[in-house]
């Protein structure tokens, strides 16, 4: 352990004599602030009731960081935290548009598996793939609330949120008390976006929690 540490300060010290900037961008000056954040509304669906099956919402989320003059900054730490594990984080390279699956295509739907199907975005009906196992339908998989990504060299971030589920609760419709026959009303789902003096808040809400 004390061998990976010295390299890592090793490592971070050749980066900042270089001049280039660290992985996880530097902290964003004082005054700085963020932009691109804005409450999201989402359709109700019943594919928000389970994880891991294959079928979710792809958000695209756009972020920038500017300084008190209103320029730009590249090279920023920004760091996005989601309320719930049903929200998976991940950076734009993680995430591959994919074909849909060969059939028999039942064999996703029942038994999804990330290593032979890929996701289905339940909103533009487009596919994707993972890279590295992110969200994989299995007990091993890395399904990552928190994120660190720097501003590219036009101060923006692009985040993507695989809302794969979302909690909720049960409203008994017809009387019979019976699971099959209820109504699921689904709740907020929260994702933080902070910078180094800056802290923001965004609601994932479904039309009927708004």
């Amino acid at each position: 352990m004390t061998r990976a540490l010295s390299l890592t300060c090793l490592l971070t010290l050749a980066v900042l004599a270089s001049g280039c900037v660290p992985e996880t961008g530097y902290p964003a000056p004082y005054g700085a602030s963020i932009t691109g954040v804005t409450d999201i509304t989402v359709s109700p669906s019943v594919a928000f009731a389970e994880e891991a099956d294959g079928y979710a919402l792809m958000l695209v989320l756009d972020f920038g960081v500017l300084d008190t003059s209103g320029v730009p900054l590249s090279g920023v730490r920004m760091e996005f935290l989601s309320s719930f594990n049903g929200l998976v984080l991940l950076p734009q390279g993680a995430v591959s548009v994919a074909d849909p699956p060969p059939p028999p295509e039942g064999d996703c739907e029942e038994n999804f598996d990330e290593n032979t199907c890929p996701w289905y975005d339940i909103s533009s009906g487009q596919y994707y793939t993972l890279a590295n196992d992110y969200g994989a339908g299995n007990e091993d998989a890395y399904r990552p609330n928190y994120a660190i990504i720097p501003t590219d060299n036009r101060g923006l971030v692009r985040l993507y949120g695989l809302l794969d589920a979302m909690p909720y609760s049960t409203e008994d419709s017809d009387g019979d008390g019976a699971i099959s026959g209820d109504e699921l009303v689904f709740s907020s789902v929260y994702l933080t976006a902070s910078i180094a003096y800056a802290t923001e808040l965004i609601e994932i809400a479904t039309d009927e929690t708004n």
